[in-house]
């Protein structure tokens, strides 16, 4: 987390993996930018995508190599690399 905060990886917006965010506090703020929207007259639209398949469809390695080359390494590359192996 050192690591994604000092080089601004995760942006403020976004609620997983981050101290005191939740989906609870994801949806507060849909819903506030939301209410925002309409009282200033315009039609917000949005789209929820399922995800959880996500890392079924990516190669794994080249997801690895990537997480290294921004700096994800050691004990971080070993824990991603476990949860990635023998997925089926």
């Amino acid at each position: 987390m050192n690591f994604l905060d000092k080089f601004n990886v995760i942006t403020c917006r976004q609620h997983g993996f981050q101290q005191g965010k939740s989906t609870n506090t994801a949806m507060t703020v849909f819903y506030t930018d939301l209410i925002e929207y309409i009282n200033a007259g315009e039609c917000p639209a949005a789209i929820f995508c399922d995800v959880s398949g996500a890392f079924d469809c990516v190669d794994h390695q080249i997801l690895l190599d990537t997480l290294e080359f921004y700096g994800i390494r050691g004990v971080a590359r070993k824990c991603i690399t476990s949860c990635l192996e023998n997925r089926q």
